[in-house]
């Protein structure tokens, strides 16, 4: 299951195999997301990592369960119900690095066709059009941008 301010993007995710694509801004986002699941969630993935994300995540999280937070919060403190955390036995745990063996995984799945970037690849611009693929990579619509080279 995803949520996501956007329905492109959830619309996307259902799409690509989500069982679920659910508004984040729901104001009853947690019974929607336990109607969706079943339950509430054993793993969530934090892909924000703003105040608002966090909360939702400890939310959605099981009781013994994990969130993982993938995405870069901004400088500072972001709050978090510490109480929450401790009495309902959530782990919390970051993730930033990518493994040589996350690029080789990564590369074998594009290679061998279980992963389509045609789904996820949503524009493509030249070197010499890098700055307007980074300002096109800031549009909430975009998915991935690349910057491609010309090739021998």
């Amino acid at each position: 299951m995803v949520t996501d301010l956007l329905d492109t993007k959830r619309d996307r995710a259902v799409r690509l195999g989500a069982d679920a694509g659910l508004p984040a801004d729901a104001a009853d986002l947690t019974a929607q997301a336990d109607a969706a699941l079943g339950g509430p969630a054993d793993v969530v993935f934090d892909c924000v990592a703003r105040e608002q994300s966090m909360a939702q995540a400890i939310d959605l999280v099981a009781k013994g369960g994990q969130i993982i937070v993938v995405g870069v919060g901004a400088p500072g403190t972001t709050p978090i119900r510490l109480d929450l955390v401790q009495d309902r036995e959530i782990r919390i745990e970051g993730t930033l690095m990518y493994t040589a063996d996350d690029y080789r995984t990564a590369m074998s799945l594009i290679t061998s066709g279980a992963v389509n970037t045609d789904d996820i690849v949503t524009a493509t611009f030249p070197l010499e059009e890098a700055g307007k693929a980074f300002a096109a990579s800031l549009d909430p619509e975009q998915v991935k941008v690349l910057v491609t080279t010309a090739t021998a």
